[in-house]
């Protein structure tokens, strides 16, 4: 990077010298070499990157089905199109990390064809971060970041801030039942993000940013009062990890503050800290609380099963891996009892994310992803820059976001020491980018519907409105079988109904194949009002996609005692036995084996 002019003035001196600029004269640097012009600030991608930095934290809504998630996904369609422009831009400009990113996803492209996975390896399942529609999501945020332009660093940085502080104030009002979003995670509060351990790292992230303010700009003290929310907010979300990573954001803002500064900046964590639990009463668990240090060891016990099971996965299809969004295809059935636990435990992430893309994309997607996320963290500094790395660390032990993995590589690219500047090289960029939008608005907007329409069949038992919304989604397994359980309870008195239940169930192990659960929700309705046949072709199925699953092993217990197949009832109530969970239907097994 070329060096910026410093006027440095001493007694009688009005000369002014050259010198490297440190990261604070990064984030007020007016111009950049690339850039192209005087304000870089000024491209099109700019105020949508930091739209995006603002919305994907916060975007909720409770006219749809999946009230956090689908909003953040539909933030992440309008992404798609602009950054693959940006991308292009780059590459076009043969930019090292941009050629990397576009080469990893080309990559993760050839695996969902390869895989014939169908809307799952496009889309991902339903409320999940996987999917090439995902991937590519997350490659165009970076090529937002990148280009959007030198002036809206800060601006991106304050949007992700503020939308951080948006999420704490709502986590403490969940504390005391003062917003009415049920807490899912009972005592743990989970802000807009859906889930405790995203709130967590949004905020340990957010405090990273903010604790550099505090240490480092002359202003400083009015960032401490976010600066208690945030870690107040690290505490009510229950993660061990947040609260970790938030003292080590205060820790890493020490050097060079000063002891006044470095004071205050470790007094706000601790206030944030100690006044968070008092706030809610009890009622909160605090981030090295009880429930979640009781189950802490079992937990990585658990992931380190799930990773063992993936390295032998990328043996079996090493080079481009089991497709995106197929990380349960290539997992579950070689499920063990350790993983299963107690046969209700599926993992559809690896909750670690080099895992998870050596899985679905095979070791070539894997060195692409992990050589263009050095090249570009090679070239990045800053607040955002350790923002990011600091959401890569966390996403090492849980699983992708919708709202979270898009915003850590925007901040990437934000973040990055040469901005490549505006689409300034003719019109056709600027014609591609708005192009690229109206298409994400577009997909957003039937999105949305769709959702829309699944929450109202969800609602009223409507199986009408669920197969409308249906027609307006991804052939998604998910929403065949939320189509067949409403069916299923107007099923109880009607022969029409108990069909219909059937027809979608079906078409739900159609629509995957290879998902267990699909498999093992139809085994249940051919027990109910099929036939004996269709029962033990599902539950097969089901067990030779996971041969621990809970409930399949249930149903295939009552298919032996109806049949007679008392083979079958035995081993289904041996392997019942052995996950700790025997039905009724076991009991006269064991008492006829002893």
């Amino acid at each position: 990077m070329a060096a910026t002019t410093v006027a440095r003035r001493q007694p009688g001196d009005t000369t002014v010298s050259p010198r490297a600029p440190s990261p604070e004269d990064r984030d007020a640097t007016p111009a950049l070499p690339g850039a192209g012009a005087p304000d870089a600030g000024a491209g099109p991608f700019g105020p949508l990157a930091v739209a995006a930095a603002f919305l994907l934290p916060v975007a909720f809504s409770p006219e749809v089905y999946h009230a956090f998630w689908a909003p953040k996904a539909a933030v992440c369609l309008l992404l798609i199109g602009p950054g693959l422009v940006a991308l292009a831009h780059l590459v076009r400009r043969r930019d090292r990390a941009a050629m990397l990113a576009a080469l990893f996803l080309g990559s993760a492209a050839v695996s969902t064809i390869l895989s014939g996975s169908g809307a799952v390896g496009l889309t991902g399942a339903p409320n999940l971060g996987t999917g090439l529609g995902f991937v590519a999501a997350v490659v165009g945020a970076w090529a937002l970041g990148v280009t959007s332009g030198e002036q809206r660093r800060r601006q991106i940085a304050m949007a992700f801030v503020a939308a951080a502080v948006v999420n704490a104030v709502v986590a403490l009002l969940q504390a005391r039942d003062l917003v009415p979003i049920v807490l899912e995670s009972p005592g743990r509060s989970f802000g807009l993000m859906g889930n405790p351990v995203y709130l967590g790292a949004l905020v340990a992230a957010a405090a990273w940013v903010v604790a550099r303010r505090v240490g480092r700009e002359g202003r400083s003290f009015v960032w401490l009062g976010p600066l208690v929310l945030l870690a107040g907010a690290a505490q009510l979300s229950g993660g061990r990890s947040a609260v970790g990573l938030t003292v080590l954001a205060a820790v890493a803002a020490l050097r060079g503050a000063g002891w006044r500064r470095g004071a205050a900046l470790l007094a706000a964590v601790a206030v944030g800290f100690l006044v968070a639990p008092m706030w809610a009463g009890g009622g909160a668990v605090t981030g090295v609380g009880r429930s979640v240090g009781a189950e802490a060891g079992s937990q990585f016990g658990t992931r380190l099963g799930f990773w063992k099971i993936g390295a032998e996965a990328v043996a079996e299809r090493p080079v481009l891996g089991w497709g995106p969004g197929r990380f349960e295809a290539a997992t579950s059935p070689r499920s063990t009892v350790a993983v299963s636990e107690g046969g209700v435990n599926v993992f559809k992430d690896a909750h670690n994310w080099v895992v998870e893309y050596g899985v679905t994309t095979g070791l070539v997607g894997l060195a692409l992803l992990v050589g263009w996320l050095v090249v570009a963290g090679r070239a990045a500094s800053g607040p955002l820059a350790g923002m990011a790395a600091l959401v890569g660390l966390f996403m090492l032990v849980e699983p992708q976001s919708v709202g979270l993995t898009p915003l850590a590589l925007l901040a990437l690219g934000a973040s990055r020491r040469e901005q490549a500047g505006p689409l300034s090289q003719g019109r056709g960029w600027l014609v591609g980018a708005a192009l690229g939008l109206a298409a994400g608005v577009v997909a957003a907007g039937v999105f949305l519907g769709g959702e829309a329409f699944l929450h109202q069949g969800a609602l009223n038992s409507s199986p009408d409105r669920i197969e409308r919304g249906a027609a307006l989604l991804p052939a998604w397994a998910d929403v065949s079988r939320l189509g067949a359980r409403t069916a299923s309870f107007a099923g109880l008195h009607s022969d029409e109904y108990r069909a219909r239940a059937l027809s979608l169930a079906r078409q739900a192990t159609r629509r995957e194949p290879s998902d267990p659960a699909a498999w093992s929700y139809l085994a249940r309705l051919e027990l109910l009002w099929g036939t004996d046949p269709g029962a033990a072709q599902a539950v097969d199925r089901t067990l030779e996609r996971n041969p621990w699953y809970g409930e399949a092993l249930v149903s295939s217990a009552a298919l032996g005692e109806r049949t007679g197949d008392e083979a079958r009832r035995a081993d289904a109530c041996d392997r019942l036995r052995t996950l700790g969970q025997p039905p009724r239907v076991c009991r006269g097994a064991a008492a006829a084996k002893r």
